[in-house]
């Protein structure tokens, strides 16, 4: 029950495994603090959190950061295009929107920047423009971003046939891409252009030869979500900014590379969206089991190990019998690969 002592008794473990085992950096500690607690003090219990008792050992995370000791907890959107999906889909299921041109924003796949490597070179054209269309989303919702490291990663401007363009902007000379809003300014000409339009058309037909229509169901969502015919499109998204951050780069690297450091991890999650919790409760479960299977499978493993703690982890905890997602497979093989986890809950049925 609430007030009986579960949080100190975490407390307590967290801190002898410090104690112990710091010297030597032989175990690295993620806390997903739900309530803050184990990153900020309790005047009221007047006690102090883990890492005000332990600051060079413990790393604190934080939605919105207290003092510059504490890192933003927030994600690069351009950077890491499929995660960044998956975020803005469960928050916008959180607020409920239902409308259709939403829902097919929702269910769109966005592939990972990752991934390009292994696609043949039709597929990677493809793709490559299904994530400029969701960058000119992000760019459109004003999303903060460094165009100069977006295009160390892919080109900005989008490769239509000439006769495609020439048709959508109704000129024998379209205007060229150099920068994501003349990314943005294309793909709204063309939204407009394509709406009404059937597959067939012979201007949308693919020039790969591979009979696949230039623009699929994705494609489609992705461009009317951007410019739709009525509704908010792109303000929609806007209130998502704050979990946005252009110089983020990539936090779950840093995260890992830490744990092999032997350092505390603490993720304050104090006040963030629900769905936002359990996405990085989730992936980063994920990326300390993956690290440390890859280190088991390259015997690499030495005596290092990783520690996860979970607070209030029937909100966490997936509610059916789910004997695939990461939490069971912790449970399960976890020890193999050197992972120990703790948990508390006010549900012991979960």
């Amino acid at each position: 029950k609430t007030r009986l002592g579960k949080s100190n008794v975490i407390k307590l473990i967290a801190q002898s495994i410090i104690e112990t085992t710091a010297k030597e950096q032989l175990v690295g500690q993620i806390i997903f603090d739900m309530n803050g607690e184990y990153a900020n003090d309790n005047p009221q219990d007047d006690s102090k959190s883990l890492a005000s008792v332990y600051p060079s050992e413990c790393e604190v995370y934080a939605f919105r950061p207290k003092n510059d000791t504490v890192k933003p907890l927030k994600m690069n959107f351009y950077e890491n295009p499929e995660r960044s999906h998956a975020i803005l889909r469960d928050l916008l299921e959180s607020a409920k929107r239902s409308s259709i041109y939403v829902k097919n924003f929702i269910e769109a796949e966005i592939p990972s920047l990752e991934s390009l490597d292994e696609m043949g070179i039709g597929d990677k054209k493809r793709a490559m423009r299904r994530i400029l269309m969701y960058w000119a989303i992000l760019k459109s919702a004003g999303y903060e971003v460094d165009e100069t490291e977006l295009k160390n990663h892919i080109p900005l401007d989008p490769g239509y046939k000439k006769e495609f363009r020439e048709a959508v902007y109704q000129s024998d000379t379209p205007p060229s891409i150099h920068s994501l809003n003349d990314v943005v300014n294309e793909f709204k000409k063309i939204a407009d252009f394509i709406r009404n339009k059937p597959d067939n058309d012979p201007l949308l037909q693919s020039r790969s030869g591979s009979q696949r229509p230039l623009f699929e169901a994705t494609e489609r969502a992705l461009l009317n979500f951007l410019k739709p015919s009525s509704g908010a499109g792109v303000g929609i998204i806007y209130p998502f900014r704050e979990y946005h951050d252009k110089n983020a780069g990539h936090i779950f690297k840093q995260i890992i590379s830490s744990l092999q450091n032997g350092k505390t991890i603490i993720l304050d999650l104090g006040n963030a969206d629900p769905s936002v919790m359990t996405y990085y409760s989730e992936q980063l479960s994920w990326e300390v089991f993956k690290s440390q299977m890859e280190k088991f499978t390259s015997n690499n493993l030495g005596n290092k190990y990783v520690q996860l703690y979970f607070e209030e982890a029937h909100n966490l905890f997936p509610k059916d019998e789910n004997v695939t997602g990461i939490y069971a497979r912790l449970a399960k093989e976890g020890a193999k690969y050197h992972i120990g986890m703790v948990y508390s809950t006010q549900s012991p049925s979960t």
